[in-house]
């Protein structure tokens, strides 16, 4: 064998072994010209030195660099591999070497694969050093082609630049007028590629010191197909000579209308067919326009895009007599052409940005305008499938059921889009084709955010997979079934022999059949699923469930002759486009509800397929059926899907490949158990199971994993909060991220169809049960202690001490052994899915932990119950609760989320909330994420502490012996019961009142933040643009009739409000209420005059004329606020000098009289405070301020349990 033979193989390599330059069949047209030469003369020197023998079978050579230029050669004979000493070859071999290492490393060469293809080299200082060895082109072409390029590079602005590059005609005839006395033989194509190389190295060294984007991999090909057809164009290679170079060009690039240009002669038409059925073939298979799938990698998509987009305008453009010529080649694939068109529509609104090529297809063209403008924004917020509610889950649950057209809200969207569209636009799109557009936007969040592989969406594909209905068909089944309802309920109705009824009936039924059998009608499961949907008839339906496998699966063995085919025959795409009637009229059945009918099928069924001998067609049409009904478990994790994992990049998701692997299984048989009745696993998937349980048990890293996956952790959630607020207040907010915040949220979504349920059950199993005997030993020595505790607590109370009581962390671990038992995954608790999924436990530690479960259970139930009607009789309605941040961290021994971190950060303090008595049990009435009203819970007393108002304290000094002249020396218990009182009626109203209040993150972060609002709000952070943040004052009083009206009336309350700011506004509302009342029982009590009574008063001694409008107003309630609040105040002003002056009131009367005339028995205790940024710890401190109240000891029994107060 010639080693300079086009077939041989040589590579070069660097030395770890990733392929650099490879050259196989046109090895003596491509690429750097002294490598290839160098390559050459080494590759032959090599060759002449081996074994006669071992030529013949000599595959390959090999080159391989250390970077040092030193080079190491071994050659591949047949399975062997020999490595030849360069140095033993001779001075010149080993010169050779030397130059070709050395040139190597000065271009930088990086992955060249493709023949005719060229990576840029890295280095600034390439274009100084020497290139190449060849003495012809170093000495003579390359520095007249330097001072060429560097007159003809210099101030020419890019488009020149390109428009030289592919039109280099001119350059060429003055460079080779300049060598020509001293090379006159000089290959045009060498000297071309040679002169494209440097053009590119010199432009790109120019860019770059001018702080422009270099030529990238893209544009070469682009200015590369260009150039050639322009050479084309202009007459300077012909066809013949184009079509033998066509090969390093990417049709992709090509401008079609350009070569559609070239006009169609007798003598080129074979050539340019040619040209154009090899441009139509690339770009269907270079552009795998068979396989249309989208892709996390963005320049992936694109290059698919462009391909599809080329493939649609060659179409177009391609003359008409060509394209003639290329039906058949087009006819085949027509089926796909349609495809093509939706991927087209569909990646235009993602990728156009990214790419120069038009869509020359009007229609298309349209098509995607009108898509872009009129349907996506629907996709994106539509009532019934939001791509952004989808895109924005933690999980793929969503995902799923609408990708497998489980959802039946799909039909209402594609309903309410076609609908929305303008008449215009319908001829465009009808309701079929947006429901494919759409499905293949979900597609593209499957596959780019959730991970999902190839294998899992062609699943979901084939799941969707229907075939056309025949109409003529569809009217025949119709009318005859309704012909066979309506004879039947004749028959019902006349016959009431129930033997001769159903005789009657029978020969109906038969007589039905007869007339399908002469139609030779097909019935498909389309039509079955039509005709199923109206007059059920259970008889009926279970005749054309029968028709309808047995005719299509009759057709099926016919056309692929299963009979003959091989046992273990592969399965074509031929033989699974016959079974897929027969495969979908299957999965109708496996739809069913188990019933009688459904086994009287499954045997029909056995009975059709007892003949099918080869193996594979067995497999295939249970693989396939399970896709077609919907079978999660088929359709995300088949074994195609698992290993496409395998070769995916494992950086898509936070957890390793290995780790989705153990997840994606563990949701597969969590789906299997959960079925009713469960599926029995396989002794392989039980031996998967330990295997994954024992690498889990190892995994020290899964556990965090686990947790990222929390909703409240969540980039996103993060990200959402922290987008209001820019400058120092994001800097202050940011403090209190957590340190892994930057993982991003594409990493954080459960990939792959992976389920929560399995999450979830891991997180707490790795907190639990990995370590099962540790858990189990701390367990019981809780349990131990609690038994113990109970036991003093009922015998000797008094011998409780400190030590015999539980911490906040004992409660914890006691609740969340109690869990075990309660909490549910599919149907079975936790303790129970354990048992059944890891049933290598050792049986002891398990039964150990169950024993555990059931005790901690009954024990924590113990403790609630106990404490129940201490807590009841012990708390005062309208008492003030709060979650304490440190008791919350004790418990559950983990941290915070963003807003508790940072109201602890404040206060400690992380929710507010109110409790009253409702029906002798003690409730908890709060927002917290909704409006929430329910008993109280041991958990929430546990972490939380307690206030009660002491009304009295905020009592007007000038008030308080009216109060204690009219109720007693217990006038302050009388005032407090009232206040109670008030409190518990206005949460009595629950969720009629407060129902529509709703909680919000960026409410509950702005309240966190406001106290930074005078540092935030400087002049120079305004200066900065940024927006002013909320303080916790007000720059005026609110109007508080009003404000007391919201909560007093009978309208539900529609506002968002966090929990803190609920309780406060609660706590004002039910103050002004205790204000009305009081100043109301004053004024009766003590017979003074209301505010009504002085207007008639003063109207005795003045004119009406003679009485100020604003007094008038004043009296009669009106306030004015803001910028008129100076009006109210000169009004009473004004009233104090009538009251004085006209009627001879003294001050002291005067004071009671405006007092009571406003309401003001008692002081409020919030002033100009802005109650929409209260936070929990400002809404204790604003009442400590007043003095109004005190915390509440919990009670004896409480304390005698814990010793967390």
């Amino acid at each position: 064998m010639n080693v300079s033979n086009q077939s041989l193989n040589i590579s070069i390599f660097n030395i770890d072994k990733s392929p650099q330059i490879i050259y196989s069949n046109d090895i003596n047209k491509s690429q750097n010209l002294a490598v290839r030469e160098n390559i050459i003369s080494i590759a032959q020197k090599i060759y002449s030195q081996i074994p006669k023998a071992d030529q013949e079978n000599l595959e390959q050579i090999n080159f391989r660099f250390d970077g040092k230029d030193s080079l190491v050669v071994i050659i591949k004979v047949g399975d062997k591999e020999i490595q030849v000493d360069v140095k033993g070859l001779g001075d010149e071999t080993k010169q050779l070497a030397k130059n070709l290492s050395a040139t190597v490393n000065k271009l930088g060469m990086t992955t060249i694969k493709d023949i005719g293809s060229y990576v840029l080299p890295q280095k600034k200082e390439l274009i100084k050093e020497t290139a190449e060895v060849h003495p012809i082109f170093e000495k003579i072409i390359r520095p007249e082609l330097a001072l060429m390029l560097e007159r003809q590079i210099k101030g020419k602005s890019d488009q020149q630049l390109r428009q030289l590059y592919m039109s280099p005609e001119t350059l060429l005839m003055e460079l080779k007028k300049n060598i020509s006395e001293h090379y006159s033989s000089i290959d045009e194509q060498e000297l071309i590629e040679f002169f494209n190389q440097m053009f590119i190295e010199y432009v790109n060294l120019s860019r770059e010191q001018s702080d422009q984007p270099k030529w990238n991999r893209s544009d070469i090909k682009g200015l590369n197909a260009g150039q050639w057809l322009n050479r084309i164009s202009t007459g300077k290679i012909s066809l013949k000579d184009a079509l033998n170079t066509y090969s390093a060009i990417d049709p992709s690039h090509l401008n079609l209308k350009q070569l559609a240009a070239i006009p169609l002669t007798d003598e080129n038409r074979g050539d340019l067919t040619t040209l154009w059925k090899h441009i139509f073939n690339d770009l269907f298979e270079k552009g795998n326009l068979t396989q249309l799938f989208p892709s996390s990698d963005i320049s992936k998509e694109v290059e698919q895009y462009n391909h599809a987009v080329q493939f649609k305008n060659a179409i177009v453009l391609a003359p008409p007599t060509i394209f003639e010529e290329l039906s058949d080649f087009l006819l085949i694939h027509n089926e796909q052409i349609t495809n093509i068109d939706l991927f087209i529509i569909s990646q235009s609104v993602h990728l156009s940005s990214q790419t120069n090529i038009e869509i020359e297809d009007l229609d298309l063209r349209e098509s995607s305008i009108i898509y872009k403008a009129s349907i996506v924004k629907e996709y994106k917020y539509s009532e019934y499938v939001s791509l952004d509610f989808i895109k924005n889950k933690v999980d793929s649950e969503t995902l799923f059921p609408a990708l497998a057209k489980q959802d039946q809200n799909l039909q209402h969207a594609v309903f309410e889009i076609y609908r929305n569209l303008a008449r215009s636009e319908k001829t465009y799109f009808d309701r079929e084709r947006i429901q494919k557009l759409y499905f293949l936007e979900l597609e593209k969040i499957a596959m780019q955010e959730y991970h999902y592989t190839i294998a899992q969406i062609q699943n979901l594909r084939e799941c969707r997979t229907t075939t056309p209905i025949d109409k003529d068909d569809l009217d025949f089944f119709t009318n005859l079934k309704k012909k066979y309802v309506q004879d039947k309920q004749e028959i019902l109705e006349s016959i009431t022999d129930v033997e001769k009824q159903k005789s009657t009936v029978n020969t109906l039924t038969e007589k039905f059949h007869s007339e399908f059998i002469k139609s030779k009608k097909t019935l498909t499961p389309e039509i079955l699923f039509v005709l199923n949907k109206d007059n059920y008839d259970e008889r009926l339906n279970k005749m054309l469930m029968l028709i309808c496998l047995d005719n299509n699966f009759q057709l099926a063995y016919q056309k692929i002759q299963i009979e003959n085919l091989e046992p273990n025959a592969k399965i074509t795409p031929t033989i699974k486009k016959a079974l897929r009637n027969y495969i979908q009229a299957k999965a109708v059945c496996a739809k069913l509800p188990k019933s009688g009918t459904q086994t009287r099928l499954v045997r029909f069924i056995n009975e059709l397929e007892k003949n099918i001998k080869n193996t594979e067609i067995q497999k295939f049409i249970k693989e396939a059926t399970n896709i077609s009904s919907g079978d999660p478990n088929a359709i995300l994790f088949s074994k195609e899907a698992l290993e496409q994992v395998k070769t995916k990049n494992a950086s898509n998701s936070i957890f390793s490949t290995q780790e989705q692997i153990d997840l994606m299984v563990l949701t597969k048989l969590f789906n299997k158990g959960n079925k009713t009745p469960p599926e029995t696993r396989t002794e392989e998937e039980n031996e998967q199971l330990n295997l994954i349980f024992e690498r889990i048990k190892t995994n020290s890293q899964l556990s965090k994993k686990l947790s990222y996956f929390d909703p409240d952790k969540t980039p996103e959630e993060f990200q959402e909060k922290l987008d209001p607020f820019q400058g120092l207040i994001r800097r202050v907010a940011t403090y209190f991220l957590p340190a892994d915040i930057d993982i991003p949220m594409t990493r954080r979504k459960l990939p792959a169809g992976i389920s929560t349920e399995v999450i979830q059950f891991l997180d707490i199993y790795t907190s639990t049960v990995k370590n099962i005997d540790k858990t189990n030993a701390k367990l019981e020595e809780i349990i131990v202690k609690v038994e113990k505790l109970r036991n003093k607590y009922q015998n000797a109370p008094n011998t409780i001490t400190s030590a015999d009581k539980l911490s906040l962390r004992e409660m914890g671990i006691l609740n969340d052994s109690s869990r075990l038992i309660k909490k549910t995954f599919g149907n079975k608790n936790f303790m129970g899915q354990l048992k059944s999924f890891i049933p290598s436990l050792p049986d002891q530690s398990l039964t150990k932990m169950t024993q555990n479960a059931l005790k901690s259970q009954e024990l924590y139930t113990y403790l609630e119950t106990t404490l129940k009607t201490n807590f009841d009789a012990h708390y005062t309605d309208g008492s003030l609760l709060a979650y304490v941040g440190k008791k919350k961290i004790a418990w559950a021994g983990k941290p915070l989320i963003l807003e508790e971190r940072m109201t602890t950060y404040l206060g400690g303090l992380i929710h507010g909330a109110k409790l009253f008595n409702k029906d002798g049990t003690l409730t908890i009435s709060h927002v917290y994420g909704k409006y929430l009203q329910e008993p109280v819970s041991l958990y929430q007393m546990c972490i939380s502490d307690v206030w009660e108002l002491d009304v009295s304290k905020l009592v007007n000094p000038a008030m308080q012996e009216k109060l204690k002249e009219m109720y007693g020396d217990e006038w302050k218990g009388v005032i407090n019961k009232r206040y109670q009182e008030i409190e518990k009626n206005l949460h009595s109203q629950g969720v009629q009142k407060f129902g529509n209040i709703k909680n919000d993150d960026e409410k509950r972060l702005r309240a966190g933040l406001a106290t930074f609002a005078p540092i935030a709000n400087l002049g120079i952070v305004q200066l900065a643009g940024f927006d002013r943040l909320k303080g916790h004052t007000k720059p005026s009083e609110e109007n508080l009739k009003l404000f007391h009206d919201k909560f007093f009336n009978d309208n539900p309350l529609n506002e968002t409000q966090i929990c803190s700011e609920f309780a406060t506004k609660t706590t004002l509302a039910s103050l002004l209420e205790l204000n009305r009342q009081l100043s109301k029982d004053v004024r009766i009590y003590f017979e003074i005059n209301s505010p009504e009574q002085i207007l008639y008063k003063i109207s005795t001694y003045l004119e009406a004329s003679d009485i100020p409008k604003d007094v008038r107003d004043y009296l009669t309630g009106i306030r004015k606020f803001d910028k008129d609040a100076a009006i109210t105040k000169n009004a009473e002003i004004q009233l104090r000098r009538i009251l004085k002056d006209v009627i001879e009131y003294t001050d002291e009367e005067i004071d009671m009289i405006i007092k009571l005339g406003n309401n003001e028995v008692i002081d409020l205790p919030y002033g100009k405070q802005n109650l929409d940024t209260v936070h929990p710890p400002l809404m204790i401190k604003l009442l400590e301020n007043k003095k109004c109240v005190v915390k509440k000891t919990p009670p004896k029994a409480f304390t005698s349990f814990f010793n967390f107060t």
